[in-house]
């Protein structure tokens, strides 16, 4: 008889001011940034070592999804979570999760409430319904080594069942009181009117079958809903989501160079780096004001920006208590293993900040696990002497 194991199944709750989004449409660049009638954009990046890329084919009308529509896709997922009174079932045997179905209902009423619209009108309906027609035929192809990963399968994908295209929303299906009452249908309410309850069954979207499939197989993320609506700008809103996807722990280091590629920043000229260099740092101003971060500190050669999200912590983590005196230092490098010909040699009057650095560099990576033990670190230590050129920025 084969050992039974029976399922661990928990009732996750959600947080009133959460929401959650699938994984994929979190990172890609999928939208457009920059405000132009494109149809098309095509997004390649370089992935340790890997090159990844996307293309995107927007509406034929209306073009390339912006950040606005984003906004419309998250509200259709707070939505979701509501449908689901703020909670799902997590299979923790299997990693899975039961999440209802793909299907949304809504009033564009509802859906500018969600998405941060204090009054409802015509005119706000109307940017409503061209968001949803944008993201409802838009379609994003995988290219090179594949951007898209499918969470099941565990691997990022360059087809999507044979085909090489996924869609993002699908099966819209919006109310007109006109049409139906020219077409002599009844939707009424008791007062004779068309009711919120009766046009929300006719209204409904589905998310892609992909996407779904990734939500079901755990691959999505709880954050504060509340936080990104008090956002403003569209490179603050795709770092908030970015770093909600990526960041694990108090402190997050990433190249311009990522974040024009996960963004989705054209850089042709050196204008181009120099004016949104600084759109991103007032991005992260704007994630210091909503307190999503502590602070955040660029680089001295500009290569990129440290994101540190509680300075306490940071602070005690990179031991800046540590080393400060010489028979400190001297003492740390004999239990390395270095000689006392060793430390005279690279312990200097020169440069004794650089080496306490870098034993706090030291300290650092072995707290979190990021270093070899077998050596005891002493060939990444002796490099960082004899090389003298480690970016310390931070432990000194």
């Amino acid at each position: 008889m084969d050992n039974f194991v029976e399922d661990e199944i928990k009732i996750i709750p959600i947080k009133s001011n959460q929401s959650i989004a699938e994984s994929n449409l979190m990172i890609l660049p999928f939208i457009s940034i920059t405000k132009t009638n494109a149809k098309v954009l095509k997004r390649v990046w370089n992935s340790k070592g890997i090159e990844r890329g996307i293309e995107v084919k927007g509406s034929v009308d209306l073009g390339l999804p912006t950040i606005k529509d984003l906004d419309t896709l998250l509200a259709l997922f707070r939505i979701k979570i509501g449908e689901m009174d703020f909670q799902y079932e997590y299979n923790k045997t299997k990693n899975t999760v039961k999440f209802d179905n793909q299907e949304v209902h809504f009033t564009f009423k509802s859906l500018a409430k969600e998405m941060g619209y204090s009054k409802f009108s015509g005119q706000i309906k109307n940017i409503i319904k061209k968001s949803l027609k944008r993201l409802n035929e838009t379609t994003i192809y995988s290219i090179e080594s594949g951007s898209i990963r499918d969470a099941e399968k565990g691997e990022y994908i360059t087809e999507f069942n044979g085909e090489e295209s996924v869609r993002i929303i699908t099966d819209l299906k919006t109310y007109s009181y006109k049409t139906i009452k020219k077409q002599n249908g009844k939707i009424t309410c008791a007062s004779g009117n068309a009711g919120a309850s009766e046009i929300k069954e006719k209204t409904s979207v589905k998310f892609h079958d992909f996407f779904y499939k990734n939500i079901c197989n755990n691959y999505f993320k709880i954050y504060d809903y509340t936080q990104y609506l008090k956002l403003r700008g569209s490179i603050a809103k795709s770092l908030f989501l970015l770093l909600n996807q990526w960041s694990h722990g108090y402190e997050k280091y990433l190249t311009y160079q990522t974040m024009y590629d996960m963004i989705g920043l054209d850089i042709k000229t050196k204008n181009d780096i120099y004016y949104y260099n600084r759109q991103i740092k007032k991005a992260y101003d704007e994630l210091i004001d909503i307190k999503y971060i502590d602070d955040y500190e660029e680089k001295k050669d500009k290569s990129g920006i440290n994101i540190i999200f509680n300075n306490k912590v940071t602070s005690k983590a990179k031991m800046l208590d540590k080393y400060k005196t010489d028979a400190d230092v001297v003492s740390k490098l004999r239990t390395l293993g270095l000689t006392y010909d060793d430390i005279l040699k690279y312990y200097r009057l020169d440069n004794q900040d650089y080496v306490r650095g870098l034993l706090r560099y030291y300290d650092f990576k072995v707290s979190n696990n990021t270093i070899k033990k077998n050596d005891n670190g002493l060939s990444l230590l002796l490099d960082g002497l004899k090389k003298e050129n480690y970016n310390l920025d931070g432990f000194i």
